[in-house]
């Protein structure tokens, strides 16, 4: 049985002028302190807003949750049992028509001291999600039509075996992926643009394999990484400089002597491929 978080804090704005387009906005704040756990599994499901995670500033606290919703449509959810947090808003199950469905809001804090499993879900959601300092040891990103940021500022202390990405009509960039520490990566993109930039501390080599259908994938990589690049596309172009091609394979020029290498498979069609070196 789940045990509901404590919430501290509750506001009531309503906003509207007719019935039938009211909204009865509420902002609640729920948190809980650390205890003795090892770790942290986080399933985050949001539909509609701003989505901010983030460590928390409080060190005493294992999690942080601000929510600002809409009560004539949702309910929120933060309930937390045995290592395991549940956070977003479910449907009321009224259809109303909405005026300012951007106005909501999810900001999630999370202990910079407990190794985390994270998986977020999130539809036309404004996304800026700030790994560092947490200790990610997999990560598992859903998006529909969204405008997500996410990065690694600084080294994940944890060993992370696992990053999935799959990302809808949005645009997504995730930056500072050699800081992640993740040894595989998969990227799964509908039409969209997205970049990832690769740099920061490498601690390993990485696996990478991307599956597009109609948009371009830009990757940002250090000068020192080795870099292999497998397509399997149909109409996809490749734009990159300092690679040679053997075998139906480029590899870039420092392949052979490069500490650690980025190994790069991407499928597709009527898409690009891009591969910028970072000054």
């Amino acid at each position: 049985m789940f045990e509901r978080a404590l919430i501290v804090a509750a506001a009531l704005m309503t906003l509207g002028a007719g019935a039938a387009e009211a909204q009865d906005w509420r902002t609640v704040t729920s948190f809980r302190q650390r205890s003795a756990e090892d770790r942290l599994a986080v399933h985050v499901r949001y539909g509609a807003g701003r989505l901010v995670v983030g460590p928390s500033a409080a060190g005493s606290e294992l999690y942080r949750v601000g929510l600002r919703y809409d009560s004539e449509l949702f309910e929120p959810i933060t309930e937390y049992s045995g290592g395991r947090l549940e956070v977003g808003v479910e449907g009321t199950g009224r259809s109303i028509r909405l005026k300012n469905h951007h106005a909501g809001k999810l900001d999630l804090r999370l202990s910079p001291d407990v190794p985390l499993d994270l998986a977020l879900a999130f539809g036309a959601v404004e996304a800026d999600i700030d790994l560092s300092g947490l200790r990610i040891r997999s990560l598992k990103v859903e998006t529909g039509a969204s405008e997500t940021d996410l990065r690694f500022s600084t080294p994940n202390a944890e060993p992370c075996a696992r990053m999935e990405v799959s990302v809808g009509a949005a645009s997504f960039a995730a930056r500072g992926l050699g800081n992640a520490n993740c040894a595989a990566i998969r990227l799964e993109g509908g039409v969209g643009d997205m970049t990832l930039d690769f740099s920061g501390e490498w601690r390993q080599s990485m696996e990478a394999r991307i599956e597009m259908a109609l948009g371009s994938v830009t990757l940002v990589v250090p000068p020192a990484v080795g870099v292999r690049v497998h397509k399997e596309t149909f109409l996809a172009g490749f734009d990159g400089a300092r690679f040679e091609k053997r075998d139906g394979v480029l590899y870039s020029e420092n392949w052979e002597t490069a500490r650690h290498r980025l190994s790069v498979d991407v499928s597709g069609a009527f898409g690009s491929i891009n591969v910028r070196w970072r000054n």
